[in-house]
């Protein structure tokens, strides 16, 4: 009886194993070679799964993103809206001091975010955080420029542009972030 018991066994644990090789040896869109239907290895699904899995963002790390880009996306407006003023001659020195709160504030949400990361996060993503610590440089140096313009509407519009642009590349290095770390959108509220 322990045979039939274990010889029932051994067939229930090759049926998975046996079923394929009925088709030809094609499994689940795999080809003989080890190459999917789109033409990837097994190898390089599993290498991206795993990549995948290590930098996927906690529900922490998410929430956290979320005020990370709200803030950036209010001073990047708050720049937009100086500039506009700045333009049409009417811009004044508290907005540059509303301004420069809002950068400072989205500069101190985005590093306290980075040091959310883990250590595969930090490796994994190190290229894309060199470029948000570039962008992130500049905007402290024209933060810096803006104060010591004064009230030179010139040079305070000069440096509030290349704030601008420098918070929009911010953004944009985010919203890879976002794609990368597997950040889905808020859901609106109910």
């Amino acid at each position: 009886m322990n045979r039939w018991i274990s010889l029932v066994g051994w067939l229930v644990l090759l049926m998975p194993v046996a079923l394929p090789a009925q088709h030809h040896g094609q499994a689940g869109g795999v080809s003989s070679g080890g190459r999917s239907s789109t033409g990837k290895s097994d190898s390089d699904d599993l290498r991206d799964f795993k990549r995948a899995v290590a930098l996927q963002a906690s529900p922490d790390q998410a929430a956290l993103f979320h005020e990370v880009a709200k803030s950036t996306e209010a001073a990047r407006k708050s720049a937009q809206d100086f500039l506009q003023l700045a333009h049409a001659g009417t811009a004044d020195s508290s907005r540059l001091h509303d301004l420069s709160d809002a950068v400072a504030e989205a500069q101190s949400q985005n590093q306290k975010f980075l040091l959310t990361f883990g250590a595969a996060q930090k490796s994994l993503l190190k290229d894309l955080t060199k470029k948000m610590g570039k962008a992130d440089t500049e905007i402290t140096k024209q933060n810096k420029l803006l104060g010591q313009a004064g009230n030179d509407g010139k040079q305070s519009a000069e440096a509030v542009e290349k704030i601008d642009k420098a918070l929009g590349e911010l953004l944009d290095r985010q919203a890879t972030l976002k794609s990368e770390m597997g950040i889905k959108d808020e859901s609106p509220a109910q």
